[in-house]
């Protein structure tokens, strides 16, 4: 995967990284001939009404509270993302064991069922900033641009919060499906390699 250029770097305007992205994804649709897919925040909600084949649906992010975390272990992973992504269990605990970098696990939402988690914690060395950890999808969910939206979310609660300019991933090189939606978003390759993954590119986004 080839360094790309940031579409959401606007060193003119603070843009709303959800606006950005809309742009992006009608700039990609017409390079490919095909109809966008939108994105739209109604206002003073943090809310994404996610347009896509014809559908609309409302994804927001929410809290792992003592009710709701139970519906949140049962989601489930698709064929072979095992070995991209953590299970529901897994995601929760990693929240915990990273409490002291700031961990969060945030639920990803639709219409009030838990449809996904996401993971960002932020690092405790040089370079400092944010890492998406992980980021799932219920397997009955995939296919219609959910991860997407939830992605667009996350960037936006970040760049918000502000303590730090970039967000890093670590995608492997296998994980296709997932460097397609990271690249979508405005993810660069940073070009490092970490000796512990050499199988995985390191992404990052600048804020």
């Amino acid at each position: 995967m080839e360094n790309i250029e940031n579409p959401f770097v606007n060193e003119g305007t603070k843009e709303s990284l959800l606006e950005l992205a809309d742009a992006n994804m009608k700039k990609t649709a017409e390079k490919e001939g095909k109809e966008a897919d939108t994105l739209e925040v109604p206002e003073g909600d943090e809310t994404v009404v996610w347009e896509a084949k014809g559908e609309t649906y409302r994804i927001r992010l929410g809290e792992i509270t003592q009710e709701n975390w139970l519906e949140a272990v049962r989601l489930e992973l698709g064929e072979g993302q095992s070995a991209f992504v953590a299970e529901p269990l897994g995601i929760l605990a990693r929240g915990y064991v990273y409490r002291d970098c700031r961990a969060r696990v945030w639920t990803v939402e639709e219409e009030g069922r838990i449809v996904g988690l996401a993971l960002v914690r932020e690092f405790d060395d040089e370079p400092l900033g944010y890492e998406l950890q992980q980021l799932l999808i219920d397997r009955r969910e995939q296919g219609r641009g959910v991860g997407f939206a939830a992605l667009t979310l996350v960037l936006d609660r970040l760049r918000a919060e502000s303590r730090w300019p970039t967000v890093e991933v670590c995608v492997k090189k296998t994980d296709a499906p997932a460097l397609r939606v990271y690249e979508k978003a405005g993810f660069a390759d940073s070009g490092y390699i970490d000796p512990a993954v050499p199988d995985a590119l390191n992404l990052v986004y600048t804020l």
